[in-house]
């Protein structure tokens, strides 16, 4: 655009946001915002905007950490230990049908179960079922990829009309505590 010429880029209704890339980045503006009709506007300071962002991410990850206490392999580990790794997990939604996991892959991440039920399928022949909170221990898998450097030994596939996942990659996971053998072996 030269100085001076207006372009129509976008058009944002209620309930719809503008600004935020200022607000995360400290960079200018990238539009103009021009109201063409009456309406309400809410504004947040960068300050306010951070504080809130910071207090939704602790409290999910009080919130992990909680869930981490009933993985079982996880139990050697201190609360300071499981609180980096709350930290460090990522949350994945999917949908029925979707595959998480094909067998024979190579694998570099390994799963906790949060919500919904999946199915393992090994050589094209269910084997079992994984239910999120399912009696006392959180379900777990993908993490012979962690210990072993395997392919992954099953295909997982989400049954449940939605699943959500915590997900944590084998960088993270030897960056923050190490191999996750040496986290077995004290168990033992």
């Amino acid at each position: 655009l030269s100085r001076g010429e207006s372009k129509h880029v976008s058009t944002v209704h209620a309930g719809g946001s503008f600004g935020e890339l200022a607000l995360l980045y400290l960079v200018p503006r990238a539009a103009t915002v021009k109201a063409v009709s009456r309406g309400l506007v809410w504004v947040i300071d960068r300050q306010n905007f951070k504080d809130i962002l910071m207090k939704v991410s602790d409290e999910k990850s009080n919130e992990y950490v909680k869930y981490l206490s009933h993985v079982e392999i996880l139990n050697p580990l201190l609360t300071e230990e499981k609180k980096a790794i709350a930290q460090a997990l990522v949350e994945m939604h999917y949908r029925k049908g979707e595959v998480i996991l094909q067998q024979g892959d190579v694998g570099n991440t390994f799963y906790i179960l949060y919500e919904g039920e999946l199915s393992i399928i090994k050589d094209n022949k269910e084997e079992a079922r994984l239910q999120a909170n399912a009696g006392k221990l959180t379900r777990i898998f993908g993490e012979r990829a962690l210990l072993n450097n395997e392919p992954r030994a099953a295909t997982v596939m989400v049954t449940s009309e939605t699943a959500k996942a915590l997900v944590l990659d084998r960088d993270s996971f030897n960056m923050l505590l190490g191999p996750l053998q040496d986290i077995i072996n004290k168990s033992q």
